[in-house]
């Protein structure tokens, strides 16, 4: 077995840990992002976060959203300072995360691309 290996099979349990342990100040988290204080979802939010994929330019996301580009790139620099998003090799942001994965959905729209789904199940 490489260090490599040893490395890798130590990261998982690591991970292992660690999700249970920070899911619930996440989940807070997510549902105060993305909730109004009336309890209601806060549609255009939760649509930019699901296409923000690293590839699809705010101007797009916008148009999808409803919402204007500045509004998308404030909402991009407040999410990558939370950890809830991160820069793409790009000038565009990444969602760190499914908003499935905390109850989340929205009707008509794919969340996340492939290639970030493929990553976070790989973690």
């Amino acid at each position: 077995m490489t260090n490599n290996d040893n490395l890798e099979k130590l990261l998982a349990e690591i991970l292992r840990w660690i999700r249970p342990a920070v899911y619930p100040s996440l989940d807070s988290l997510m549902r105060k992002e993305f909730y109004k204080p009336d309890g209601k979802l806060d549609l255009p939010r939760a649509i930019t976060y699901s296409l923000t994929d690293g590839k699809s330019k705010a101007v797009d996301i916008a148009k999808r959203a409803g919402i204007s580009q500045p509004t998308i790139s404030r909402l991009w620099a407040r999410w990558r300072q939370l950890g809830l998003a991160e820069g793409a090799k790009s000038r565009e942001t990444v969602a760190c995360f499914n908003l499935e994965m905390f109850g989340i959905s929205i009707p008509g729209i794919e969340t996340k691309s492939d290639e970030s789904d493929e990553r976070q199940q790989a973690d």
